[in-house]
């Protein structure tokens, strides 16, 4: 769901930006399914990700997402948080001890299928890139 402000400016729900980020997250892991969400090396690739949407948003002045990272812990609330509700829209599974690894449950076509019907579905992939890159090289 968009509300768009003005012809030059859009906003994005972020329910709506955490499932086009964990859509193209799913298109760039390949066949690997899994990857680790509780470590310090996934919030930082999830506070780059967030820093270059906010720097390249398409939608115009308007902001795609607000943040707020815990100035001791580097963590973001908002990781969680996308991590919970993609585990609540069944897009992936956190059932293993401390919710400390993601299991995509949907496969890279569903994902793709999914994000081609969301606005700016190109940014997303190439903000899934950027995420994806930054998970590996953790």
């Amino acid at each position: 769901m968009i509300a768009i402000a003005t012809a030059e400016s859009q906003t994005i729900d972020k329910l709506t930006f955490y499932r086009g980020l964990l859509y193209a997250l799913r298109l760039q892991l390949g066949d690997a399914t899994k990857f680790f969400t509780h470590d310090a090396s996934f919030h930082r690739a999830f506070g780059a990700a967030v820093s270059y949407a906010k720097a390249t948003w398409p939608g115009g002045s308007g902001r795609p997402i607000e943040t707020h990272e815990d100035p001791i812990f580097g963590e973001y609330e908002e990781a969680r948080e996308m991590l919970l509700e993609g585990e609540q829209d069944r897009l992936l599974s956190l059932m293993n001890p401390r919710l400390q690894k993601g299991s995509f449950t949907i496969t890279r076509e569903e994902a793709r299928a999914e994000l081609d019907e969301l606005p700016h579905a190109d940014w997303f992939v190439t903000l899934g890139k950027m995420l994806a890159k930054e998970l590996r090289s953790a």
